[in-house]
Formats: structure tokens, C-alpha cells, sequence
């Protein structure tokens, strides 16, 4: 998946579009059993190269040479849900998304070696969502996902003994929530 689109300019200053697609590869990838997610162009210049492909395209990191500057895109906030939480040795974990919009929340779960769960929530919808996380025979923990928001949920405990990835499922449903909110 690109996060740039065809045709469009190469690096495009402050793009959350580009981060959620962004995410969305990360999130396609660890879920479809890739034991990791690479970004060979971490930081490029303003015009989006160079690169080892010889095409310009964006960045999670942006170099201005000129004003001896560099600038966080959205992207790069994207890769700290999964780097920071994310560590060495962790394990994939099933998670799914059931009932209402599933096809705007994306999720990906992961069994840290040190024993908690990282659950990172993507809702690229233009609603805000009430999820109830079911987490296999922990129980149920309801949380709040904005529109257009990616979260990183970390559910502290002991759960070595998840040593498969087919041994814990998480699912995830949703809800719309109420427009009176306050």
C-alpha cells in the first residue's frame, strides 16, 4: 500500500490521509503474519528523495537543507504507536472487529515477552466510537476512540501464558456513540 497517491504531489507537509494510510499498511502487514515493517525512507528531503528507488515520494521525517530545519509528519507519530509500545519480541495476537463500521476500525494486538498486551486502534471514520475490547478470559474494558484517531491501548498484566498467537483473540466491538455527549 502507498501512502502517497498517484499523481499528487510527493511530500505534502502535515498529511494526517497519509499517516492513516500509513498506519493501515503497519497494521495489514503484522496482521497478515509479517514479522516486521520497514521504512527505508524514514527522512528525505523537502522534495521527497533521494531514496534508493529514485522516485520521490513522503516521509515520517522532512529535511529543509535551507533553513537547516527537519519537521515530524504525521507519519511519524503513527510509527511511535507501534516502536514505542511495540518492543523486541513481542508477538502477534489476533483481534478482529465486529458489528457496527468495522471496516473504519482497524486493529492490531500484540503479547509482549515482558507480559502485557498492546492493543493500537485505528478509527478512520468521521464518527466517534465506543469499543468494548473483550480480552479472551481477562474480561471486557470499554474505551473511547474519536474519529479519525489511532490509540494505543496497553493492558498491563501477566499473560505469558499466550506463548501462541492462536492461543488469545481479541475482538473488538463497536458501537456509534451518542451526538449529546459531553
Amino acid at each position: 500500500m502507498m501512502w502517497n497517491d498517484p499523481g499528487s504531489e510527493a511530500v505534502v507537509l502535515g498529511s494526517w490521509s497519509r499517516a492513516e494510510n500509513y498506519a493501515i499498511s503497519i497494521i495489514q502487514v503484522v496482521n497478515h503474519h509479517g514479522s516486521g515493517w520497514v521504512n527505508w525512507n524514514i527522512a528525505l528531503n523537502l522534495a521527497g528523495g533521494p531514496n534508493w528507488a529514485g522516485n520521490l515520494v513522503d516521509a515520517p521525517i522532512i529535511i529543509n537543507e535551507e533553513a537547516d530545519e527537519f519537521y515530524k509528519q504525521p507519519m511519524f507519530y503513527v510509527m511511535g504507536h507501534f516502536s514505542k509500545f511495540v518492543v523486541a519480541g513481542s508477538r502477534m495476537l489476533p483481534s478482529s472487529i465486529e458489528e457496527l463500521d468495522s471496516h473504519q476500525v482497524h486493529t492490531a494486538a500484540f503479547l509482549r515477552p515482558d507480559g502485557p498486551i498492546v492493543i493500537v486502534l485505528l478509527n478512520t471514520g468521521e464518527a466517534e466510537l465506543d469499543l468494548s475490547v473483550d480480552v479472551a478470559s481477562e474480561g471486557y474494558a470499554t474505551l473511547h476512540l474519536p474519529a479519525k484517531t489511532i490509540q494505543t491501548v496497553i493492558i498491563a498484566g501477566d499473560h505469558q501464558q499466550a506463548k501462541s498467537h492462536s492461543k488469545t483473540k481479541f475482538t473488538t466491538k463497536t458501537q456509534s456513540s451518542d451526538d449529546d455527549r459531553s
